[in-house]
């Protein structure tokens, strides 16, 4: 599958996402996406299309180099699920 860019290839990785994660019985209400601080806008903007609850979106935070360190973020999504 091919895309046109950032926007249309984050909308249709959570569509996916999501779309498993409802298949696999997960609450609707308990979903949540991790988001790099730098991440792209359209993380949050597709999240809201595609009917996720309002605080989904985890924000991860970034390394020096713009990465995710998930040892450096493990306490926002270790809490996202508790979070609803």
């Amino acid at each position: 599958m091919f895309t046109s860019g950032g926007t249309q290839s984050n909308l249709q990785a959570l569509l996916l996402a999501r779309d498993e994660a409802l298949a696999a019985g997960a609450d609707p209400a308990r979903l949540r996406v991790l988001a790099g601080e730098c991440g792209h806008f359209s993380v949050q903007k597709s999240a809201a299309l595609l009917g996720l609850p309002a605080g989904a979106v985890v924000t991860v935070p970034a390394t020096r180099t713009s990465g995710c360190a998930p040892t450096r973020s493990r306490p926002n999504w270790t809490a996202a699920p508790a979070k609803g």
